[in-house]
Formats: C-alpha cells, sequence, structure tokens
C-alpha cells in the first residue's frame, strides 16, 4: 500500500510470492508446512531476502507496466557520475533519500546518507572559505601592490600620457624593473595562455554538469503507482555500472538540481571569474604559475575528500553509478556516424566560447582599471637582455680570485 507521498513502505520481514510459496509447500514433506516455510525463510538473511524481493518487484514492474519496461529498454545513453562528495550527494538522493522518505531504509543506508551529506557540507564549506580569503587575503592584496607599481610607473616614468621618460626608467633600480616587468599583465600572451587552460578546466567542468542537468530533466517519469526503488536498475546494456537511474520521479529530478547540479553552477562559475581576477593580479610570472596550481587544488578538493575518507565500498558504488538516458532507436549507422561527426563542431565552438571568455576577462579586467597596456613596451629591451652572460662550453666565466661586476 502506498502512503500519501507515493512511497511503498518496505513490509516488516520478507514475504514470497504466491508462486514462490506454493513451491516452498509443495517441496515440503511435512506434515507441518506452516513450520518448514518458517524454517526456509530464516535460512537467508535479511539482505538477502530484501534482494530477491527487490528482484519479484522488477518482475512485476515489467510485467504489469509495459511503459517502465520500455523505459528500461530504451535507456542506453551512459552518463558517467565523477567519484567525489557530489557524486556520493546523487548516489544518495536517488538511491538513499527515496528508501528514507518511504521508511524502508536499512542501518547501512542511514549511516551512508548521514556520512555523504556531512562530507557534502564539509566539502561546500570548505570551498568557500578558500573562495574568501583567497579573495580577502590573496586577490585584494595582490590588487593592491599591482596597483601601487603601476602607479608608480606612471608617475616617474611618463612626463605624460605621451611622453615616456627613458632616462628615468633606465635609472630604476634592477628589483624595481624586475616588479615592473614581471607584471602578468605586462605579458598578455603568456597570461592568455595561462588563463585559457584555468578557464577551459572550469569551462569542461560546467559543460558536464549542464550535460547532466540536460540529462536529468530529460529523463523519462517513473510511472505512477511504482515502487521509488525501480528508479535505480543493473541493466544489461550499461555492463560497467551496477547502479543505473533510468527514470526519475519529480521529487528526485528537484533533488538533484537543487542539492547538486545548482550549487556545482555557482561554484564552478565563482572559482572561475575569481581566480582569473587572482591570476591577473600576479606581481610576477612564478606567481601566476603558482597561483594557477593552487587554484588547480581547490577546484579537487571535492575528490580529495572522497578518495581520502570514504569507504571502499562507498567509492565502488559511486563509481558504479551512472545516469542512463533514453536513446533514439530509429537511427541507424549512418545517423549516428553524422551525430558523432557534428559533435567535433560542438566541441569547436566550445573552444571558442572558452577563448572567447579569456578574451572578455582580459578586456574588462578589474585589477587595472583602463590599463594602456604600456608596460610590456617598455619593458621588451630590459626582458631581453636578462640572459645569462655565461654561455655554454665557456671554461673563463668564474675565475678565482677575480672580482667581476654584474652584468646587467
Amino acid at each position: 500500500m502506498k502512503n500519501d507521498n507515493g512511497y511503498v513502505p518496505m513490509r516488516q520481514g520478507f514475504a514470497l510470492s504466491e508462486e514462490a510459496e506454493v513451491h516452498a509447500v509443495d517441496s515440503c514433506k511435512s506434515d507441518d508446512d506452516d513450520d518448514n516455510i518458517g524454517r526456509m525463510r530464516g535460512m537467508s538473511s535479511f539482505m538477502e531476502q530484501n534482494a530477491r524481493d527487490y528482484e519479484t518487484l522488477i518482475e512485476r514492474a515489467e510485467a504489469d507496466y509495459p511503459e517502465y519496461k520500455s523505459i528500461c529498454e530504451n535507456a542506453v545513453v551512459i552518463e558517467d557520475i565523477a567519484c567525489d562528495c557530489w557524486g556520493a550527494l546523487v548516489f544518495c538522493v536517488v538511491k538513499d533519500l527515496p528508501d528514507l522518505r518511504a521508511g524502508r531504509a536499512v542501518l547501512e543506508g542511514k549511516v551512508r546518507f548521514l556520512f555523504c551529506f556531512f562530507a557534502f557540507v564539509l566539502n561546500y564549506i570548505i570551498q568557500s572559505f578558500l573562495l574568501y580569503y583567497i579573495f580577502k587575503l590573496l586577490m585584494l592584496p595582490g590588487l593592491r601592490g599591482v596597483q601601487n607599481v603601476y602607479a608608480d610607473f606612471h608617475a616617474r616614468i611618463w612626463l605624460d600620457a605621451t611622453t615616456f621618460n627613458a632616462t628615468a626608467f633606465n635609472e630604476m633600480s634592477g628589483d624595481k624593473k624586475d616588479t615592473l616587468c614581471g607584471l602578468a599583465l605586462g605579458q598578455s600572451v603568456f597570461l592568455r595562455v595561462v588563463l585559457f587552460l584555468w578557464v577551459s578546466t572550469n569551462v569542461g567542468e560546467i559543460r558536464d554538469n549542464w550535460s547532466k542537468t540536460v540529462g536529468t530533466f530529460m529523463m523519462p517519469r517513473l510511472p505512477d503507482g511504482l515502487d521509488t526503488r525501480l528508479m535505480v536498475r543493473d541493466l544489461p546494456q550499461a555492463p560497467t555500472t551496477e547502479y543505473c537511474v533510468c527514470c526519475l520521479n519529480w521529487k528526485g529530478k528537484v533533488g538533484l538540481f537543487v542539492m547538486v547540479w545548482l550549487p556545482k553552477f555557482i561554484i564552478g562559475i565563482s572559482l572561475s571569474l575569481m581566480g582569473s581576477v587572482w591570476l591577473m593580479a600576479s606581481e610576477n610570472i612564478g606567481d601566476l604559475i603558482l597561483n594557477s596550481l593552487a587554484l588547480g587544488f581547490v577546484v579537487r578538493v571535492d575528490e580529495l575528500i572522497a578518495m581520502s575518507f570514504f569507504p571502499k565500498k562507498m567509492i565502488e558504488d559511486i563509481e558504479d553509478l551512472c545516469l542512463l538516458l533514453p536513446g533514439d532507436p530509429e537511427k541507424n549507422e549512418d545517423e549516428l556516424m553524422k551525430t558523432r561527426a557534428y559533435a567535433f563542431f560542438q566541441q569547436s565552438l566550445v573552444i571558442g566560447f572558452a577563448m572567447g571568455i579569456v578574451q572578455c576577462v582580459v578586456i574588462f579586467q578589474p585589477v587595472l582599471p583602463n590599463y594602456a597596456y604600456d608596460v610590456s613596451t617598455v619593458c621588451v629591451d630590459y626582458i631581453n637582455q636578462q640572459i645569462p652572460w655565461c654561455h655554454p662550453f665557456r671554461n673563463d666565466c668564474f675565475p678565482y680570485g677575480v672580482s667581476l661586476e654584474p652584468v646587467g
């Protein structure tokens, strides 16, 4: 019997189907049939009985609901779920949460849901704090330092907007020249390359998240009257996965969007924009490289927590989880080939989109408002001079007992 929410509560104990009971009675040669059947039921563990009950539930659903059988047969497009805190939350939303609502969750499911929800909150807090402190302790001071260097450059080296004071620039100390000419914004080509790699990382995450969001809402609806356990199946067309989400009720779709996909969009976009500004505020090329590596660490926090602290069985379960979306059975091989070819065109658009983001970020950057791109122009000669003065295969560069003036 369904409750008001449309869920089927789990019965206390395992109830054999009528056919199974008849078979059990016929196979028992005892006067006390009820005692024999009771002993047969007690031979299996609760989890084994529950698994057989689930198999019976599947058989009856496919027999009584042709729509559900068609959904399972047409589900052929695999969307893998990443093995991280977000993937664990997807597992809980589609498998454990319906069981909890229906009152049929076992001890493992209850503990798993609590642990995964705690890991998700921990991941969310860590990434939020990292974003906050990157903004407050690193990005803002970096902006201030770059702006101070650029203001001093305009005040000392330029007489007006068109007159460059070469004498004043030559009289600058080597440290000040290194600071000025090492600004990330002063090396626009190299900066764009690093920004493109950083944006590509986030575009990949956002594109994958968008694909799963669309797939979630395009997924067939679980037919009315069916148990919510039937949303997740082990289907033969996905041999490498055990938990295939082939259909969802509206609560499952909204739950995935609100709890997983939407927060991932927010974090991904925030990280992309804030990280780009931080990279542009780097005061030298070395900091630019180190900052990009640090941002890569921030992105992988969710995966680090999962791989370090999740039980081995939980990791295996997430790796065995996928969204199995419906395909088009009417497409022949030629149409599928054209679809695959068109995918290259789509990915070319994604590359162009990433390049466009980089260009927009550089043009509308807040690091040096109204930046005139005049640092790289005056630093060309100085940078070209920063080369080793002792060339290979020379043996007279470092004489003993002789003081040499530093070159450059």
